[in-house]
């Protein structure tokens, strides 16, 4: 049964948190703006956007799409992709031409595409928001069917329709109470998981982002294999649900008080309690990390295809003297380069 109401106002995001989130959190703050606004959510089928999205109280319709990315790498698999895309183009079109929402709003991703494209065929209006320095393909190419284009860096005005493009604020999830969390309150919200740590030792934060980050778990395995023995120090590590067991095992079997999870909506707590943050360079990432003002390695992850992280982090570490900026290349050669900034953040003077 599809949804009707004439305040339904679809979102599409897919593949990352940190495309999930931000719109999420807009999504919230067009509910407590008008509480009849019913909320249509398009987004892959991937685990982590049915964790984030299918009992989601703030959807009302999740509408999981089987799309699969581009087969850059595997032309031979295009055909399977061309079908998938087909199916999708003519499920979303079905929805869209049933629900008829007031608006489209888009903060990333391939699902994107579609969604947008028969959106503006059905003239729905398209509101594209683009969270990091340089756009993205999907935002690229919808850029010429969008209505308005919001932009969270300046830089990224300059790879888009001026006349439609506004800079604005990154959607953070946390309020300005969320930032006011204490150390001893947030302390008491992690120590039920944490029972080996104590308030006195070093606490390092790693975040490798909603999907983990192979790389950076290695790294941080290197740092703490070169540990001396009697290190006052404790770790809260995001892994991603492959690694997890691995790491939990490894922390173990070095005595290393330590709480690993796979991922965790509310991270403020662990932001909170940390001396030292390290941290990949997801614009969502970045900008719930730079109001607290804490010593933050940013590693940003690069790609072939993609070098939006290290943009993001060039962009951010110019303004933000806590933000200390180590490339992936650079540390792969010189690991030490990592384990020397560390120690030297460890001791920050405002610790």
């Amino acid at each position: 049964m599809q949804l009707v109401s004439n305040s339904l106002v679809c979102f599409v995001a897919g593949q990352s948190a940190g495309h999930i989130l931000p719109a999420l959190t807009l999504a919230e703050r067009l509910k407590q703006a008008n509480p009849t606004t019913k909320i249509l959510f398009f987004s892959n089928a991937s685990t982590l956007d049915l964790k984030l999205l299918s009992s989601n109280p703030l959807v009302d319709q999740h509408v999981p799409l089987q799309l699969p990315q581009i087969p850059y790498r595997a032309p031979w698999r295009l055909p399977v992709f061309v079908w998938q895309l087909a199916k999708t183009i003519w499920r979303v079109y079905r929805i869209l031409q049933q629900t008829r929402p007031v608006q489209i709003i888009s903060t990333g991703g391939l699902v994107s595409v579609p969604v947008g494209v028969i959106g503006w065929w059905l003239k729905v209006p398209l509101t594209l928001y683009e969270l990091n320095v340089h756009s993205g393909k999907a935002v690229k190419f919808l850029a010429r069917f969008a209505t308005q284009i919001k932009v969270c860096f300046a830089q990224a005005v300059h790879d888009l329709p001026k006349g439609k493009s506004e800079l604005v604020d990154y959607p953070i999830r946390f309020t300005v109470r969320d930032y006011q969390l204490s150390k001893p309150q947030a302390w008491e919200d992690v120590q039920a998981g944490a029972l080996q740590f104590l308030p006195t030792n070093k606490t390092v934060l790693i975040l490798g982002g909603s999907q983990g980050s192979r790389s950076l778990n290695e790294l941080v395995m290197g740092y703490v294999n070169q540990l001396p023995a009697g290190m006052h120090l404790q770790i809260i590590h995001q892994t991603g649900a492959q690694n997890c067991g691995l790491l939990q095992q490894f922390y173990k079997l070095r005595a290393m008080p330590a709480l690993v999870f796979s991922y965790q909506a509310n991270l403020m707590p662990y932001m909170v309690l940390a001396d030292l943050i390290i941290c990949r360079a997801g614009a969502g990432t970045l900008a719930e990390i730079v109001p607290l003002q804490k010593p933050t390695i940013v590693i940003p992850l690069q790609t072939t295809y993609t070098s939006h992280q290290l943009e993001n982090a060039q962009a951010l570490a110019t303004l933000y003297s806590h933000l200390s900026l180590l490339t992936q290349s650079e540390i792969e050669v010189n690991p030490q380069m990592l384990y020397e900034r560390i120690a030297t953040l460890l001791v920050w003077p405002q610790l």
